[in-house]
């Protein structure tokens, strides 16, 4: 098991009371690396003290740490989560400027308010997008140096073929204005409009990648947490305000399914189809479309939750199935080829034909540009690495302890899913609509979501769904004993010892 904890940075004015992103961190990730680089001769293999990993992000006050080695399968490796959390904090704020430290804020606030939101501050009277398109908002410089990111942008406005642009509603109150900005390219009322991808790519989450034990084990993983994402992204929200406003959502997800969105007016539905172009239904940044089954034997039992329209690459789903891949791994796979590769580094694309048919990088280069709530990623060709299966839908939260809690809990939810073989299908098209409600304000108390009940101490899986709380589906109800009482009983099965 590991994870990715996305973090910013801020510089504190106390004499002014104010606080702002702390832009140009590039040097402190060059120097953070250094030092892990420095660190590996010592070979630890303890996931708190070996060399962490350090590496950009997106936005230019944003730094992405990991563990340096995987945490073991042992359950008092769990143990190690906050204390490894906590040492890469303590590593980045030692080599930051005096004035700024880090935080795992979801959201700042103020980006791309009026007035003073960054150190240095930029003019944004020049300000233009790296692929052409005129920008009424931010400046390049809170873009990372890094290539891969302005390229990222260029790929996503350049395929468009307009303004990315993201709107989500404003919280109101007796004051709050009907037009929110007067010299906004969008006057739409009751709305917070945001032109540039920073708004949504600047946010930082919580990644969570578990290792399986096989391929089928990977699969049945896949389709556990699928449904599971927006019941997390409820329960994790902390992205209550955008641009200067307080928004009317608590969760970032609907601002990047927007900004990322890189489909022509053709596949929106926006226009006439052309040749070589077909309907796509979800941005590239979206919730999963289909679920695996754990093997081939599964395909009818699970078709049936597989309710909304699945595009596909024609091309490379025959391949596919030529090559003996079974038909619900075929979809998944051709459905991530509709889309158009965003990046690709040009020193690599020798070396990538001089390899064809031995390196994963091309499809790696599609697979990591589709950003969905749960990914699967492939066993490396020498075998060094397995089956990984990524939940991408956690918000950061405020403290190391909270992530911490947070990734245990997926960690032992995916132990119980594989000890006692549980299943809970629930129909794809709830599993959309349940990650409309999990943005809202409040949903953690206020909305329902589709999930399957009876599943519990003599039941591995249900085949009834019901509108439930997220306090339901963990902590449980009369019907269903809910998610923690599962791992309870996992803990009790292998007699997880008293420390732990």
């Amino acid at each position: 098991m590991g994870e990715q904890m996305e973090t910013m940075v801020l510089k504190f004015d106390d004499s002014r009371k104010k606080v702002v992103l702390a832009l140009g961190q590039g040097e402190t990730i060059r120097k953070l690396q250094e030092v892990a680089e420095g660190g590996e001769r010592d070979g630890s293999k303890d996931p708190v003290w070996a060399p962490p990993e350090f590496d950009p992000e997106y936005a230019s006050y944003m730094i992405e740490s990991s563990p340096g080695v995987p945490y073991s399968p042992d359950l008092s490796s769990l143990l190690c989560v906050e204390r490894s959390l906590a040492r890469r904090r303590e590593m980045i704020n030692s080599h930051l400027p005096e004035g700024c430290r880090l935080l795992t804020l979801s959201s700042f606030p103020r980006l791309g308010a009026g007035g003073e939101w960054s150190d240095p501050q930029f003019s944004t009277a020049s300000a233009t997008s790296k692929s052409g398109h005129e920008r009424s908002t931010l400046p390049t410089e809170v873009v990372s140096d890094h290539p891969r990111y302005s390229a990222v942008e260029r790929g996503i406005e350049g395929r468009k073929g307009r303004r990315i642009h993201a709107s989500i509603p404003v919280y109101k109150d007796e004051k709050t204005p009907e037009i929110l900005d007067e010299h906004s390219a969008s006057r739409e009322p009751g709305a917070i409009y945001m032109d540039a991808l920073v708004f949504g790519a600047g946010c930082c989450c919580l990644q969570v990648t578990l290792q399986a034990p096989s391929l089928a084990h990977a699969r049945q993983l896949y389709d556990a947490f699928l449904p599971l994402a927006p019941v997390m992204l409820a329960l994790s929200a902390a992205s209550p305000a955008f641009a200067g406003w307080l928004a009317d959502v608590d969760a970032r997800w609907d601002v990047l399914r927007e900004i990322v969105d890189d489909r022509t007016a053709e596949e929106e539905g926006l226009a006439p189809l052309e040749q070589g172009y077909q309907r796509l239904p979800k941005s590239r940044y979206d919730s999963a479309s289909s679920y695996l089954g754990s093997g081939p034997s599964r395909a009818s039992e699970v078709e049936k939750y597989n309710d909304v329209p699945l595009p596909l690459n024609q091309e490379a789903y025959e391949k596919l199935r030529a090559g003996g891949v079974d038909e619900l791994m075929a979809q998944h796979v051709a459905h991530l080829m509709v889309r158009d590769a965003l990046v690709l580094m040009e020193e690599r694309v020798e070396g990538l034909k001089e390899e064809e048919g031995e390196n994963l990088e091309y499809f790696e280069n599609i697979l990591s540009t589709n950003w969905q709530t749960v990914r699967l990623k492939p066993a490396s060709a020498d075998g060094s690495t397995g089956w990984r299966l990524e939940f991408r839908a956690l918000e950061a939260q405020l403290t190391d302890g909270e992530n911490a809690a947070l990734c245990i809990f997926l960690v032992l939810l995916a132990r119980a899913v594989w000890e006692f073989d549980l299943e809970w299908y629930v129909p794809v098209g709830e599993v959309d609509l349940g990650m409309g409600r999990a943005t809202k304000r409040d949903a953690l108390r206020k909305e329902r979501f589709s999930w399957c009940t009876g599943v519990g101490e003599d039941t591995r899986k249900g085949d009834t769904c019901e509108l439930m709380t997220v306090n339901e589906i963990i902590n449980g109800k009369e019907t269903t004993p809910g998610l923690l009482a599962l791992v309870h009983k996992y803990l009790r099965a292998v007699s997880c010892p008293q420390r732990v």
